[in-house]
């Protein structure tokens, strides 16, 4: 996360992660965290090798949950959001 964002989240990410109903999903070049959150469950932090990764990640988060998740993206990543535009 140090090495994405330019700072130290570690507390946060730790407080996040200890919240009844967080976990970590990883797959071969991609991690993240999903958590509760107000409205729906939220995918993020999520850190991967490429795009690819990312989306099968995400693919895999979609079909272990059951309501309605929120993902932060950024613009820089065109190609993760053209994934996750045309999966619909």
């Amino acid at each position: 996360d140090r090495r994405a964002t330019g700072f130290d989240r570690s507390a946060l990410l730790t407080a996040f992660a200890g919240r009844s109903g967080s976990r970590i999903a990883a797959t071969r070049g991609a991690m993240a965290l999903i958590r509760d959150g107000r409205t729906a469950r939220h995918i993020g932090p999520l850190f991967a090798d490429n795009a690819a990764e990312a989306l099968a990640l995400v693919h895999a988060i979609a079909r272990s949950e059951t309501g309605p998740l929120l993902i932060d993206a950024v613009a820089p990543q065109a190609a993760f959001l053209e994934g996750l535009t045309a999966s619909g």
